[in-house]
């Protein structure tokens, strides 16, 4: 399962003008009782902490607890009324939600309250929910009479799937204390087992960021991006970035005076409708065709695939021509394949060699005409390309 778009629910009023983001609770208008109609008169001020626990795993139960602390002993019996409310956390399915009314004896100035918790093995950022205090009795409510509770999430981020968006380039001269940036502000990315690639058909140079290893705590990364020019390695740089699943962002450092910055997104629509064997097949004809982007401009490139359940592909610079077959391997994540590629044929071709492996999904535009998306690399030299059925 996708992560969940946390942050696109609104956020409920608390109470009288109470407001809660995901970070900040505020509280306002919320005051403790009046002596009026039998009521006790407002004493000491009643404050909440904030809470949090670590998710667990599916299936199990934790609890996080919230301690009430009023200001100072009151000489008497008070009370308050607590109720849990949602922020980004779902009641009955992040945590149980609670209502109550707690006492305290005459000179008693604190007391815990508990929230269960549901765990699952879903990856979520870490969300939060409030414990609000309401119908306070010989008690004074002011900003600090609501508890935050934070749900910190155990699984890290795995992001699957294609995504979209943009990359920043940013060229500095230490010399003139300048600086100059483009924009590729159609970014591709295939994503699957802490491995993505990305690249634009309309950058120039051609390049492709090919990052195999994710190294992923919760939604950080750390990870070394190799760099491929006009389809031939150049370096490789640190990358750091960030991760929800939804989103994918990150900076490559090391290159000479210039940064890179990227973000992409998944994208729902382009991902909802699987790369099925009925979508990806061909069975010979018609090819997948189009140009293929690397080595300083395109070629013509086919590509093509049949219930074997192997796929071949042929591109030409004049003089050189080759070709290449290899398996295509469904992943766990309905979009994505994987592609292992051998030489079956080659006449002075240096830019393709074997060894390469990538992704290769199927994606539908606006007109729900499907394109084939495609990226391989074997550390030395790299291919990618977007392709369209021939008619």
């Amino acid at each position: 399962m996708m992560l969940k778009y946390l942050s696109s629910k609104p956020y409920k009023s608390l109470c009288y003008g109470l407001g809660v983001s995901a970070s900040v609770f505020v509280l306002s208008a919320c005051g403790g009782s009046s002596s009026s109609g039998g009521a006790v008169p407002a004493g000491p001020t009643i404050s909440v902490s904030e809470a949090s626990v670590v998710e667990g795993v599916l299936d199990s139960t934790t609890s996080v607890t919230f301690t009430l602390t009023l200001a100072e002993a009151s000489d008497q019996a008070t009370s308050v009324d607590y109720t849990t409310q949602d922020g980004t956390a779902t009641s009955g399915e992040d945590y149980i939600a609670i209502a109550s009314t707690l006492n305290f004896t005459a000179g008693e100035t604190s007391a815990t309250v508990t929230v269960d918790i549901v765990g699952d093995d879903t990856f979520e950022v870490d969300e939060y929910f409030a414990l609000v205090l309401s119908n306070a009795q010989g008690l004074e409510l002011n900003e600090s009479s609501i508890g935050k509770g934070t749900i910190e999430t155990d699984e890290d981020a795995d992001s699957k799937g294609y995504f979209f968006g943009k990359a920043t380039i940013t060229i500095k001269s230490t010399e003139e204390s300048t600086e100059e940036s483009t924009v590729v502000s159609d970014l591709i990315g295939l994503a699957y087992n802490k491995r993505l690639m990305l690249f634009s058909k309309t950058g120039t140079p051609n390049v492709l960021y090919d990052i195999p290893e994710m190294a992923v705590t919760g939604t950080s990364y750390k990870a070394t991006a190799d760099i491929y020019v006009d389809g031939v390695k150049t370096t490789s740089v640190a990358v750091n970035g960030e991760t929800t699943e939804a989103n994918i962002s990150g900076t490559m450092d090391g290159l000479d005076n210039t940064e890179v910055r990227f973000e992409v997104g998944f994208i729902e629509e382009s991902n909802k409708r699987a790369a099925t064997w009925p979508r990806i097949e061909t069975d010979v004809s018609p090819f997948w065709v189009d140009e293929e982007y690397q080595n300083g401009g395109s070629s013509g490139f086919i590509f093509s695939s049949n219930v074997s359940e192997r796929y071949f592909g042929e591109f030409v610079y004049p003089p050189s021509y080759c070709q290449f077959r290899g398996p295509l391997v469904l992943t766990t994540f309905s979009n994505i394949y994987l592609l292992e590629h051998e030489i079956t044929s080659a006449s002075g071709c240096d830019s393709i060699s074997t060894d390469h492996t990538g992704f290769a999904s199927v994606i539908s535009d606006a007109a729900e005409d499907d394109t084939m998306i495609y990226a391989f690399s074997n550390g030395t030299i790299s291919q990618f390309a977007v392709l369209a059925r021939e008619i």
